[in-house]
């Protein structure tokens, strides 16, 4: 199976002020993307954070513990969004829980690293 997984967004809601003046805290959804294929990071690689071909003196790099394949034509995720990937639909069986450093759309697929 070419993807196995089941990629999702954690969304967050706003805390709000109830009527009687106490505040509500914020509760997290899991929102289905799309299915992928979770492949674990074990080399110690980085990831370049800036989407340039050319990379300068300068450039910040990061580590990344996996990347993420999944299908083209979903939608970009931006750096910051807290992803759960997991190997049932309902998102139980959790396999990593992250933030994205950074998105890239090719010409066959798109990947993730977390």
């Amino acid at each position: 199976m070419k993807y196995p997984h089941y990629l999702f967004v954690i969304t967050t809601s706003s805390v709000q002020q109830r009527e009687d003046g106490s505040w509500q805290s914020p509760t997290q959804a899991l929102v289905f993307l799309c299915r992928c294929r979770e492949e674990a990071q074990s080399k110690g690689q980085e990831v370049p954070l800036a989407n340039t071909h050319v990379q300068r003196g300068n450039a910040s790099f990061r580590r990344f513990c996996s990347v993420v394949y999944f299908p083209k034509g979903v939608a970009r995720l931006p750096a910051g969004v807290r992803i759960l990937i997991s190997d049932d639909p309902q998102g139980k069986e959790v396999r990593v829980e992250a933030l994205v450093q950074r998105c890239d759309i090719g010409q066959y697929h798109a990947r993730l690293w977390v």
